[in-house]
């Protein structure tokens, strides 16, 4: 397994900019590739050693059934949009030794790669709990993703206060730009912040965003 460049801008949208927006991807020829709920844990130690890079536990539920997805998010230079270099893997996917080594250069702590095998979200959580890791922040959101061959397009719809958001994720600067400019929402006030950003301000500082 191999980092991969991800760059992200997300737009706040209505209900009838998310039908426009749905049927825009689809004429463009982006193909629905998944429909799901996602259940989020952010992981860090109790000093905060992650700091803007990012440690997550995802709990993934679509129609084919569960699955985990365990995510290293480490911050680039950028300012203007979300810049990271990302390293995730799945239980049945390699890479676990890469994730565990990246935890260690990160925070120090050393992780048994055994670990990312579990497939199993409470066992794994609880689990890093046990190696002295706390959940700093869980949330959930419905989303359905969109992809071309270069860029994704995925529709987030969070529980109240948080609402809906269309997100771009590209593998670089001007694949980015040039998908903003495909969908027409270069006049629209794009969100550089990251969700953990948004939903902390929105919501004055809650940590736990669940549908009820």
């Amino acid at each position: 397994m191999s980092g991969f460049h991800e760059c992200e801008l997300k737009v706040k949208i209505d209900n009838e900019l998310r039908t426009e927006l749905r049927e825009m991807v689809v004429k463009k020829g982006y193909v629905l590739t998944d429909s799901r709920i996602e259940t989020d844990y952010i992981m860090d130690t109790p000093e905060t050693a992650f700091g803007k890079n990012l440690f997550r536990v995802r709990d993934m539920n679509n129609a084919e059934g569960k699955t985990i997805l365990y995510t290293i998010k480490l911050k680039g230079s950028s300012t203007d949009f979300q810049d990271y270099t990302e390293y995730e893997i799945t239980p049945k996917e390699d890479g676990a030794d890469i994730l565990a080594r990246l935890i260690k250069s990160v925070c120090g702590v050393e992780l048994d790669e055994s670990i990312f095998k579990i497939t199993d979200v409470n066992k794994a959580l609880n689990k890093l709990l046990c190696e002295g890791f706390i959940i700093k922040r869980a949330y959930q959101k419905k989303r359905e993703a969109y992809s071309d061959k270069d860029t994704k397009v995925l529709f987030d719809i969070f529980p109240d206060p948080v609402g809906m958001f269309v997100e771009i994720e590209a593998g670089g600067e001007e694949n980015l730009k040039s998908t903003v400019e495909k969908l027409g929402l270069m006049n629209c006030p794009l969100e550089s912040r990251n969700y953990g950003q948004i939903i902390r301000e929105t919501t004055a500082g809650n940590n736990r965003l669940m549908f009820k």
